[in-house]
């Protein structure tokens, strides 16, 4: 897929002015193939092993985000892409002194999609870093490709556990599902009582397959059963399933395309009553919890700092530049800070060459992000390690109470 530059449109700028700020003053200015940011790999003066990227005086700094914006995830990967927008917005659309240009793609929630929006971006040249992807799928394969140019990407809701372990120029400030597994199986065991579950997950699906077996290796009770489901198949036969051997707890590595029309065929088997459901992260959205059915169900989600003014800013600006897409995941919080750790980093590292030309040099601008220690940002508190694990937070427990995700104390 190619990359779509955003253009702001006197809209969004005016909403955005509206919100009472004088943050934003100055309009996106864009160049679509424009000479004016180009990847420099070998010449004199870099003194970068993964090379530099040089700016003529006004063009922009191009960061692109690859995030889900098709099929029934679509609302995930928006979310997170407009949350970039908004890091961008509060700078003004100006970082070291240059535009910000956005270019957007596509991750369509698969290793194929990761794979054609990293090949776009490689093959544009110009852009210094990526904030994505939304699947760890889509990840698992744009990430070497982007490694190959010396192009980060930083992700706000990659949980797959081996995507830290591969030596790529790629970060991440959610914890892995090693971590979110570990918290819905001992809270099975240790507060729900569980001695039994069954699973289901999405079939195909490196985030769905790595939550459900980081679940089995903690759950020490009995396994009835392992399910896999795709978006829109007949549950019948899974229901049915259960129905004739029961289990306490039905955990669910699923997203909502999955979870919803399973926890309503749930609802509507009365031998399933008092089978507790458990799903992950990817479920924790406004659409579940508001199904109506949903009521008593327990999710997994990342612990976030959703309580402080500097959130409660963003939300208000977030409603005002985009009113009829308002926020419905766990991971927007995640995404503004990975947009701003990339904006901070071009900061500290830019220079201006003799030739007025802004210069940053890749391997620096990386090692800045990756060196980044107690960094406030609104999903908590950021420390990054050489791997590119900079989250400090954890998975936490919600459960649904009258249409709410309330969070559960557990130690």
């Amino acid at each position: 897929m190619t990359g779509i530059l955003f253009n702001t449109s006197n809209t969004a700028m005016n909403r955005f002015k509206s919100v009472g700020t004088a943050l934003a003053t100055s309009l996106l200015l864009l160049c679509i193939g424009s000479p004016g940011a180009l990847a420099d790999h070998a010449s004199v003066g870099c003194r970068d092993p993964k090379g530099c990227i040089k700016i003529n005086p006004g063009n922009p700094i191009r960061i692109a985000t690859i995030q889900t914006l098709s099929g029934p995830n679509e609302f995930f990967g928006l979310e997170l892409q407009q949350s970039v927008e908004v890091a961008a917005a509060v700078r003004g659309y100006v970082v070291a002194g240059h535009p910000i240009g956005l270019s957007f793609f596509d991750d369509q929630c698969s290793g194929d999609g990761g794979e054609a929006a990293a090949e776009a971006i490689a093959d544009e040249n110009r852009i210094l870093a990526v904030v994505g992807t939304t699947c760890s799928g889509a990840a698992l394969t744009a990430a070497p490709i982007l490694t190959g140019e010396a192009i980060i990407m930083g992700s706000s809701s990659n949980t797959a556990n081996v995507l830290t372990t591969f030596g790529h120029d790629y970060f991440r400030v959610v914890p892995p599902d090693s971590e979110q597994a570990a918290v819905a199986a001992r809270f099975a065991l240790e507060v729900l009582g569980a001695t039994t579950a069954v699973t289901i997950r999405a079939e195909n699906i490196l985030y769905a397959e790595g939550l459900e077996q980081g679940f089995l290796d903690e759950f020490t009770g009995t396994v009835f059963d392992r399910h896999v489901a795709t978006a829109g198949q007949d549950l019948t036969d899974v229901v049915d399933a259960l129905a004739s051997n029961v289990p306490e707890v039905l955990f669910a590595a699923t997203g909502p395309a999955i979870s919803i029309p399973l926890i309503q065929a749930i609802r509507e088997i009365e031998a399933l009553d008092d089978m507790i459901f458990m799903s992950g992260d990817a479920s924790l959205t406004n659409g579940f919890r508001e199904t109506g059915v949903a009521e008593g169900a327990f999710l997994t989600g990342p612990q976030t700092n959703f309580e402080s003014d500097a959130y409660d800013e963003f939300v208000a600006i977030y409603s005002e530049m985009f009113p009829d897409t308002p926020l419905a995941t766990p991971y927007h919080a995640h995404s503004i800070d990975v947009a701003n750790l990339i904006f901070d980093a071009i900061e500290t590292v830019a220079f201006t060459d003799k030739h007025g030309r802004l210069v940053i040099r890749k391997g620096a601008f990386q090692t800045t992000i990756l060196a980044t220690e107690n960094y406030e940002g609104l999903s908590g508190t950021i420390t990054c390690q050489p791997n590119g694990e900079c989250a400090t937070g954890a998975f936490v427990v919600f459960q649904v109470q009258d249409g709410e995700f309330v969070p559960i104390p557990f130690e």
